[in-house]
């Protein structure tokens, strides 16, 4: 759990020494450091992932009824 704007410099940290990163949304606070995050990815291919997960909302999930 780290503030937003603090996703960046962190994903691309980890991301230059190879570590896998899961990262929470917002992915970075600015178009130009998730192109940064891109880039990197595409030299170093660690597993990059960003969660979008709403399945605790009520209005997700369920069948209307």
């Amino acid at each position: 759990m780290t503030p937003n704007a603090s996703h960046h410099p962190i994903a691309k940290a980890f991301s230059e020494r190879g570590i896998d990163v899961i990262c929470d949304k917002p992915l970075t606070t600015g178009l130009d450091d998730a192109l940064d995050l891109l880039r990197l990815r595409a030299t170093r291919r660690p597993v990059f992932a960003v969660t979008y997960n709403y399945t605790g909302y009520r209005w997700c999930g369920r069948r209307a009824r």
